[in-house]
């Protein structure tokens, strides 16, 4: 699930169980296929820890 605040939100965030959080921080490319980057929220990590193919 994402989920953003008012009309500006940008920042968006998922959950699957509402106890474990990760914060979108971005578009990476992996063989040619875009896809998102979700990092765990309150990780100082600059990598992603986890990422989902786009389908278009």
């Amino acid at each position: 699930m994402s989920f953003g605040a008012g009309g500006c939100a940008v920042e968006r965030y998922r959950s699957a169980d509402f106890a474990h959080w990760e914060e979108h921080i971005g578009v990476t490319w992996i063989n040619g296929e875009e896809h998102e980057a979700w990092r765990t929220l309150g990780s100082t990590s600059s990598k992603a820890d986890s990422v989902k193919k786009v389908e278009k």
